[in-house]
């Protein structure tokens, strides 16, 4: 059980691996790369009590090292960075909320991550993540977005790459005058013996159907509680196009 003046800890999982984008955490975005700017933003918000990157590749290590951020090697076989997180948690003292910050996405506002940490210290939940409201059509139908549904608790329902709810009788183009949807934010907060315990989880076919982790959880019983942040706004960074994107967005 987390106690209210629970140190808040941030892990940065950062894979030098990736299909579309092969060493994407050292791709330049502007005058840094982009671990550099995850980071540096991570530090900016003030919300952390530590914040630590978690990474299985030497240059990763190294670049961290040179901006001074604390950083753990961790083994190449993670199938996600929820397993990276957990193998770094393991030399924490077992008492601290842990975030997971993702390493491929530029936080800018962090609105309602002071919230949620409130929220993991109540020890309603035993997973705590956030969403924000959809405003335009591309966003609801896009694949690349998740949705989540929630009840009027905050606890999560389910979560889709499919838009959620499906609006029955109505022209999908009226769909987001017709009721609320809600993209997922994919930061996590969770204790260390929960995170553990996530990690150890087998495969589940949710989960194999959306490929989203978080449906794994859910299907085995965990709990996820959903905090609601209207002006959230990060730059994520997936393909090539989401790069270009992002280099025009920080030009310095």
């Amino acid at each position: 059980m987390l106690k209210k003046n629970a140190e808040v800890v941030a892990i940065i999982p950062s894979r030098y691996g990736s299909m579309r984008l092969p060493g994407k955490p050292l791709v330049s975005i502007g005058s840094k790369c982009l671990i550099q700017r995850v980071y540096e933003n991570a530090v900016k918000s003030d919300l952390f009590d530590r914040i630590i990157i978690a990474t299985d590749h030497p240059t990763i290590e190294m670049m961290a090292q040179s901006m001074g951020a604390e950083v753990v090697m961790t083994s190449k076989k993670h199938r996600t960075g929820t397993d990276r997180c957990a193998e770094v948690a393991n030399s924490l003292k077992g008492d601290e909320l842990i975030v997971n910050v993702q390493g491929d996405e530029i936080i800018v506002n962090w609105d309602g991550l002071n919230n949620l940490i409130d929220l993991m210290k109540e020890n309603i939940y035993e997973v705590g993540t956030l969403a924000s409201p959809i405003v335009t059509k591309a966003e609801l139908f896009s694949p690349h977005s998740v949705k989540v549904v929630f009840d009027r608790l905050g606890r999560a329902l389910y979560f889709s790459r499919a838009a959620i709810p499906y609006v029955r009788d109505e022209k999908e183009e009226n769909w987001l005058d017709k009721t609320a949807f809600y993209r997922h934010i994919g930061v996590y907060a969770y204790s260390f013996s929960v995170l553990q315990d996530l990690a150890g989880l087998g495969a589940s076919s949710l989960e194999s159907a959306e490929n989203l982790e978080q449906l794994r959880w859910m299907e085995f019983g965990y709990d996820i509680g959903v905090i609601e942040s209207g002006l959230w706004e990060s730059v994520g960074i997936d393909t090539e196009e989401d790069l270009e994107q992002a280099k025009m967005y920080f030009v310095d």
